[in-house]
């Protein structure tokens, strides 16, 4: 199963270089085709997703060592 696709030259993603991810485009696309709720990164650290995010990515990081 794959989801939509999404281009650099359309503005729905970043390329690698600029740091990647989703633009609001990108993500409208995705969420609309899939009927996912995909939300912006967020920056503020006492938001609960910020926290969780920082979580997951502290695991994933003592996978890899």
């Amino acid at each position: 199963m794959s989801g939509p696709n999404l281009s650099v030259g359309r503005g729905e993603k970043l390329s690698v270089k600029a740091g990647g991810g989703l633009t609001a485009k990108g993500r409208k696309k995705y969420n609309r085709a899939t009927g996912s709720n995909l939300k912006a990164p967020s920056k503020d650290p006492k938001n609960p997703r910020h926290k969780s995010f920082c979580a997951r990515s502290r695991k994933i990081g003592r996978a890899h060592v």
